[in-house]
């Protein structure tokens, strides 16, 4: 029997999951089956490329292999979340450049990606702003140019075109790493959601914010911004404030801890003020671990069910 206020994830997974239908993500065998294919294509086109005196097409070919097939590896579905929350003082999460509403919290952590994601995303960075540098030297004439018809304009389009993919690609690596570096070993700020009993303080990579629940209108789940897209998100619709924002959008998955619980917690003592008194103590953590275990039980019985 599931704990009071305990309540599923309306949106666990994509839209395919959302609306009953299979799940056509990659699966772990077929992502490394992939990567493989990816890998030896790639060297096979790098070795005719190479015997061709095509050095520059070699390279390109086999930096841009070993990416995708990492990236192959990467994006492969983890083992379901099963962490505890953390309880901990909110002062480790922040820069202490002022005192946090929360002394004490409960903590969702972010779950830390694997380490071939940004790697193989800020390999790309550096290839693609190479490529960006080299494509200016061929068109200042710095070295020959590898295509002759190709005029100053597709040169200069193209430099910019890698620049751009380059910074958000090493972007998107910074933020992967740093999420790796705050998965909470020690002398670390770690990253994710806390919940405690004066706010929810949303501190990630990026974004690092409090707001109090006085603050938040409506807990609901939604598929993307504006309900359609793909990624499930919990939404929080926030009365007028300090703060410009009415929105706060949490990732509905990435969670070191299962979404159900962080869903049933947001949920129930946004309904439930007179019981936000148990955020930061035991009797919060105890409700909030009742939670994560029929959250656990409950996915444990759906693949029974299958």
């Amino acid at each position: 029997m599931a704990s009071e206020g305990f309540e599923r994830f309306p949106l666990r997974g994509a839209r395919a999951a959302a609306g009953g239908r299979r799940d056509s993500s990659l699966s772990r065998a077929g992502a490394l089956v992939l990567a493989v294919c990816i890998g030896v294509g790639a060297i096979l086109f790098a070795r005719r490329s190479a015997a061709a005196g095509e050095t520059v097409q070699a390279w390109s070919g086999l930096i841009g292999g070993a990416c995708l097939a990492l990236l192959c590896i990467g994006v492969a579905p983890q083992a379901p979340p099963r962490a505890r929350f953390r309880y901990l003082n909110q002062l480790v999460m922040t820069r202490a450049e002022r005192p946090p509403l929360d002394s004490w919290v409960h903590l969702a952590p972010t779950r830390v990606p694997r380490p071939v994601l940004p790697v193989a995303l800020g390999t790309a960075a550096l290839a693609l702003l190479g490529a960006a540098v080299f494509a200016a030297l061929q068109l200042f004439g710095a070295v020959p140019r590898l295509n002759e018809s190709a005029g100053a304009g597709g040169l200069a389009i193209g430099a910019l075109c890698c620049v751009l993919l380059g910074v958000g690609a090493g972007w998107v690596a910074w933020l992967m790493l740093m999420r790796g570096i705050r998965g909470g070993s020690y002398a670390t700020r770690p990253s994710g959601v806390a919940l405690g009993a004066a706010a929810v303080a949303v501190r990630v990579p990026g974004r690092d914010v409090e707001l109090p629940w006085g603050r938040i209108a409506r807990v609901s789940a939604n598929l993307g911004a504006e309900g359609r897209g793909e990624t499930p998100v919990i939404r929080l619709d926030l009365l007028p404030g300090d703060g410009s924002e009415r929105t706060q959008l949490l990732a509905g998955t990435g969670y070191a801890v299962p979404v159900d619980a962080l869903w049933s917690a947001l949920r129930w003592y946004h309904a439930h003020p007179e019981a936000r008194w148990e955020l930061g103590r035991v009797e919060g953590q105890r409700r909030i671990d009742g939670w994560r275990a029929d959250a656990i039980a409950a996915r444990a019985g759906e693949r029974n069910v299958r």
